[in-house]
């Protein structure tokens, strides 16, 4: 349940703010507004204004203006342009940049040779002004991209935060009410014995007084017709002992390689994957062809795997809540991320 309230909650916290920004984006109002009538017949022939020119066509309504601003952009040889709210600036490739504005059915076109000339040429023209109530969407996009940018990655990177550390929280598992709670040592001690069982896993220390789970998932070499291959998986599993809050921390590591030898020679991939595992469960059969006289040919399985992450960390998980501890997978042992 909580997997499924902190999915809900990173996918509302992703689309409402970019659902709210096109809505006001496309249906707030636009940044110029048309005066004194609009565009004088002057105007419908390119006019030297400062450093550039203007030219004004009018058209049946504000969605032809549009697609006529299309059509002009593209028979253009631009480096680069943007468009917000159907206000497009561009670049072009020989030098110099322009505007071209939709407004109230007319297009406007100016072209300057840098964008202060361009904007000092807009704000002169005699028929058009900028709107007293702008969008905010498209100001903040035509005016300050850069920090539009930088506000998008500080979110995105405040996003991040949340989902490492509500990964955290919706994963940990605490002990019934009531349990004893032992000390760290006596913790330490029940995991180790797993070492004296005759298992494909082996629990050791490291230098920071952290315990390694590791487990040899699949390690196989087989033959085949025209060629050798092997793979190996292994999981490792870290754990950190908080004995004030009486939690230990997991951030879990699994390795796959493999490796494939023969007549067209040799191919290997290494894959690594480390994060929270909410429920991983696995099954390979890589499958032989042979021939023999008394049967034909034949299908056999020439290697097989099966895999359920639960079956493996469900015991230790069992050990450490039974010793009145909490388990709690993170992505990294660094708090300020991992939780």
């Amino acid at each position: 349940m909580r997997f499924l309230s902190l999915f809900i909650a990173l996918i509302l916290a992703i689309v409402l703010p970019i659902g709210a920004a096109i809505y006001v984006g496309t249906a707030g109002p636009g940044p110029y507004l048309l005066v004194d009538g609009g565009p004088s017949q002057e105007w419908l022939a390119p006019r030297d204004v400062g450093q550039g020119q203007a030219v004004a066509h009018r058209h049946a309504s504000q969605a032809e203006a549009r697609d006529a601003s299309d059509r002009q952009l593209e028979a253009l040889d631009t480096s680069s342009y943007s468009s917000v709210q159907s206000v497009t600036r561009y670049r072009l490739r020989a030098g110099g940049v322009g505007l071209l504005l939709p407004v109230e059915g007319w297009l406007v076109h100016v072209v300057a040779p840098d964008r202060a000339a361009l904007d000092e040429q807009v704000a002169a023209l005699p028929f058009l002004q900028a709107n007293p109530d702008p969008n905010p969407v498209a100001w903040a996009l035509d005016r300050h991209p850069g920090a539009v940018a930088l506000g998008i990655l500080a979110y995105a990177l405040l996003l991040g935060c949340f989902m490492f550390r509500g990964a955290a929280w919706a994963g940990t598992v605490k002990p019934d009410p009531g349990t004893p709670v032992l000390d760290a040592a006596q913790l330490r001690a029940r995991l180790l014995e797993v070492n004296g069982l005759d298992v494909p896993l082996q629990v050791s220390q490291t230098e920071k007084g952290r315990y390694v789970l590791t487990w040899v998932l699949d390690h196989a070499r087989w033959a085949r017709p025209g060629g050798m291959t092997f793979v190996s998986k292994v999981k490792r599993v870290e754990l950190a002992f908080d004995e004030a809050h009486k939690v230990v921390r997991v951030v879990e590591t699994t390795m796959l390689r493999d490796k494939d030898k023969g007549v067209t020679g040799l191919s290997a991939r290494i894959s690594l994957f480390r994060g929270v595992t909410i429920a991983e469960t696995s099954h390979q059969a890589s499958i032989g062809l042979t021939y023999q006289p008394s049967l034909g040919w034949t299908v056999q399985p020439a290697h097989e795997f099966r895999y359920r992450d639960s079956e493996l960390k469900g015991p230790f998980i069992q050990c450490v809540t039974g010793s009145g501890w909490s388990w709690r997978p993170v992505i990294t042992f660094w708090r300020p991320l991992g939780g």
